[in-house]
């Protein structure tokens, strides 16, 4: 059929009588205008059956890699929430670490102060070395500037601990000179002039020699419980016994004159004299322990808690956080 001097193309349809231009694919200005999609479709009936099939596959397998790669997308995600949740529970635990090797080290430290021999201070040592090492893996760990400064402070509250502890050894130290060089070699001397002028009188001289002798026992019984445990009544019965066997003596001086026993009895005094002032060296080394354990010992070691205490709050509370936004993920 022949319209306007065209011959319609093999396959297509001739176009219905009255049709308008435009719905036979020509606009108003008589240009042809395809279908939408139309050339696609002409292209894909042009293709062979392999080339369909391939690129049917190759379709598929577009979507596949699409589909793998969001998957990898998640899983990166997924990923990256876990080793930040558990950056912060390691923080958390090491800070809990912390605190436990704080508890063991003050056990050591009471033991050394309690026993004093070099096995425990040697224990104390491994103890705080190990506190050390935690600090410093904590501080490798925390992310935010709150927790570096925690760990800073808790540092330095550990130094500070250490610092009085050494002190303390220190005066122990002292204490332990004083009691075992001095203390103990006088009383020996006095016991032995004591001795000495027991044999020298009569009755009544020996009886006063050993009345003063008890009175020098008695003197070490309170000092032990003195040192031990902190009470003032000890003191004042320690400082009583030996004013006691200094009365003695001066009795026992008023009526013994037995040839050298003048010089016996300046020596006995001469060493009780002696005591007195080791024995003000002793009650001052104990006031000062005690007020090294209250201002240094305590407040320090309260303040690593404290600090130890503050990390792991926070990294708890972050790594909660997350773990509820991973369950929520997992359903």
């Amino acid at each position: 059929m022949k319209r306007n001097g065209t011959l319609p193309r093999s396959g297509d349809a001739p176009p219905s009588i009255g049709a308008p231009d435009n719905a036979r694919g020509k606009g108003r200005d008589g240009a042809n205008r395809p279908f939408p999609g139309l050339g696609l479709l002409r292209r894909l009936d042009g293709l062979t059956l392999a080339a369909r099939v391939g690129l049917g596959f190759g379709a598929v397998l577009a979507l596949v890699l699409l589909l793998a790669l969001i998957g990898v997308a998640s899983l990166y995600g997924v990923s990256r929430q876990v080793g930040t949740f558990s950056a912060y529970a390691d923080s958390s635990q090491t800070a809990a670490d912390l605190d436990i090797a704080l508890r063991d080290l003050e056990v050591s430290v009471r033991d050394h102060l309690a026993e004093g021999d070099q096995q425990s201070l040697l224990d104390a040592g491994l103890r705080r070395d190990g506190m050390l090492d935690r600090l410093t893996a904590l501080a490798g760990m925390v992310r935010g500037d709150a927790d570096r400064r925690s760990v800073e402070e808790a540092r330095k509250a550990l130094d500070a601990y250490w610092a009085g502890f050494e002190s303390l050894v220190a005066l122990r130290g002292e204490r332990a000179r004083l009691t075992e060089s001095v203390l103990e070699p006088q009383i020996s001397r006095i016991r032995a002039g004591l001795g000495r002028l027991k044999d020298a009188g009569g009755v009544d001289s020996a009886a006063l020699a050993g009345d003063a002798t008890v009175a020098i026992l008695m003197m070490q019984d309170h000092l032990g419980r003195y040192m031990a445990r902190r009470d003032d009544r000890d003191s004042l019965r320690m400082r009583a016994e030996l004013g006691n066997a200094r009365a003695k003596l001066a009795e026992m001086n008023r009526y013994l004159w037995v040839p050298g026993t003048r010089q016996t009895i300046d020596e006995v005094e001469a060493a009780l004299a002696g005591i007195d002032g080791v024995l003000d060296g002793i009650e001052t080394s104990l006031a000062d322990e005690d007020t090294l354990r209250a201002e240094r010992l305590a407040p320090n070691a309260a303040a690593v808690a404290a600090h130890a205490a503050e990390v792991r709050q926070r990294n708890d509370a972050i790594a909660a956080d997350l773990r509820g936004g991973l369950a929520e993920q997992s359903w």
